[in-house]
């Protein structure tokens, strides 16, 4: 995640968003995307730390359900259609029960 995704610009659609992740997710492991069950594309904001200020980045998130695993995979692509974020094996108990590597918050409340 980074700042250059805190702009003002317009987000990718949502037909755009999913042609971005298809390609992204096939160049990681040939027919990734086809095993997905897509739930969601929907503009997403997280909160980074720049300088010890909070900032809020913006990017179209790309939720999917992984039966194979029982797991959720998203890709969130940023303004310039660069991908943001990726994360995949997220574990979901009526919240995220496992550990959240690439959030500011998170692993400042861990001390890590």
């Amino acid at each position: 995640m980074d700042q250059r995704f805190a702009s003002n610009q317009q987000l990718p659609s949502e037909k755009r968003t999913e042609e971005l992740v298809k390609e992204f997710l096939n160049n990681i492991q040939s027919g990734l995307f086809d095993q997905l069950e897509n739930h969601r594309i929907r503009p997403h904001d997280e909160v980074i730390t720049v300088n010890d200020k909070a900032l809020t980045i913006t990017g179209m998130k790309y939720k999917c359900y992984v039966q194979e695993n029982d797991s959720w995979t998203w890709v969130i692509v940023g303004p310039d259609e660069k991908i943001m974020t990726f994360e995949q094996g997220i574990k979901w108990e009526g919240c995220r029960i496992i550990e959240k590597w690439l959030h500011d918050r998170w692993l400042l409340e861990h001390q890590l």
